[in-house]
C-alpha cells in the first residue's frame, strides 16, 4: 500500500512540475481520459494438467491522465503523457479433475504509464478539424496487481499481491500507435482518439512463458495553449 501511495504521489508531483515548465516554455498542456479494452496475449495463460478448457476475454478499465505537447514544427509535436491505466484480462475455464467445476478469473494490472509520442498533424494548423497520427515508446510502472477468481458456487477468491503466484514484474515496456481528430474551435482544443498499446515484455517473472499486455483505448482530451 505504501509503495502504491508513493508511486501516485510521484505521478502527481511529476505532472505538476511538467505543467509549470510547459506553461513557462509556451507549449500546450492538457488532460485526457477514456476506456480501456485490455487482453493478456500469449500462449501460456492457462497451462496445467488440471485445466480442461479455457476461453479468454477482455477486461474493461479506465485510462486517465495529463499530457504536454512540445511543437517542433507546424505539423509535428513531441507529446509525453502521464497516465493511470487499468489493464489485464479475463479467462473462463473448467477443471479436468472436477466435472462441471467452472470458474472465471480476472487479472487486474494497474500501471502508471508514460508514453513519449511523436504526433503528426495531417493538415495545416489553421484547419478547424485536424486529423492526426502518432506512435512512440511507452514505459509502465506497476501500481497494483490482483487476481479475482469466482468458482462455480459463486465463492470469490482474491489475491491482493499478484496474479499467477508471486510473479508480476514491476515494469512493462511497449509501443503505442494510434490516431484521432482535434477540433480547433475558439477556446480549448477538444480531441478524440483511438490507440493500441502493445506490450513487449512478459508481465510475469515466471520463466519461460509468453504473457504480454495488449490494450485498445478510446479517449477524449482537452488541451490548452498559452
Amino acid at each position: 500500500m505504501l509503495k502504491s501511495i508513493l508511486k501516485v504521489a510521484f505521478l502527481i508531483t511529476t505532472i505538476l512540475s511538467v505543467t509549470v515548465i510547459a506553461g513557462a516554455a509556451g507549449v500546450g498542456i492538457g488532460l485526457k481520459g477514456g476506456l480501456n479494452i485490455s487482453n493478456l496475449t500469449g500462449s501460456d495463460l492457462l497451462q496445467g494438467s488440471n485445466i480442461a478448457s479455457e476461453t479468454k476475454n477482455s477486461r474493461l478499465g479506465i485510462i486517465i491522465g495529463a499530457f504536454v505537447a512540445f511543437n517542433i514544427s507546424d505539423m509535428l509535436a513531441i507529446q509525453p503523457e502521464f497516465l493511470y491505466t487499468q489493464k489485464g484480462g479475463k479467462y473462463e475455464g473448467t477443471l479436468a479433475q472436477q466435472a462441471g467445476s467452472a470458474f472465471t478469473s480476472e487479472i487486474k494490472l494497474d500501471y502508471l504509464e508514460i508514453p513519449i509520442l511523436l504526433k503528426a498533424s495531417l493538415l495545416p494548423n489553421a484547419a478547424v478539424i485536424q486529423p492526426n497520427l502518432y506512435f512512440g515508446p511507452v514505459f509502465a510502472l506497476k501500481l497494483k496487481a490482483e487476481t479475482e477468481t469466482v468458482g462455480a458456487d459463486g465463492q470469490i477468491f482474491t489475491d491482493n499481491n499478484v496474479p499467477e503466484g508471486d510473479n508480476v514484474k514491476s515494469n512493462d515496456y511497449g509501443l503505442v500507435f494510434g490516431g484521432g481528430l482535434d477540433f480547433n474551435f475558439s477556446g480549448p482544443e477538444i480531441g478524440i482518439e483511438a490507440r493500441y498499446t502493445l506490450g513487449f515484455t512478459d508481465w510475469t517473472t515466471y520463466q519461460p512463458v509468453d504473457m504480454k499486455n495488449g490494450t485498445f483505448s478510446i479517449l477524449a482530451s482537452i488541451g490548452f495553449s498559452p
